[in-house]
């Protein structure tokens, strides 16, 4: 199966995020499946609150708890505010 962008959608954590529930994180993904994409954005979007935001070492940050709210093939934009 050939590569495709796909624009994934996640939310973060509310342990993690500045105000949980509006928190997201908008990625564009080069994967072979929605599924693959969604693995790389979860992972993406850790390793940057990761580095920006530091990790407890008692309670570190895990991909799995960024919820993954939208998966489209394809480059999107969010339009809100033009």
């Amino acid at each position: 199966m050939e590569l495709q962008y796909f624009t994934v959608l996640v939310q973060r954590p509310d342990y993690v995020a500045f105000n949980y529930g509006l928190d997201t994180y908008l990625a564009h993904v080069q994967a072979h499946t929605p599924r693959e994409a969604q693995t790389i954005a979860q992972n993406n979007v850790a390793t940057i609150d990761r580095i920006e935001g530091g990790s407890d070492v008692d309670d570190p940050i895990k991909e799995e708890d960024y919820a993954v709210l939208l998966v489209v093939r394809g480059k999107h934009n969010d339009l809100k505010g033009e």
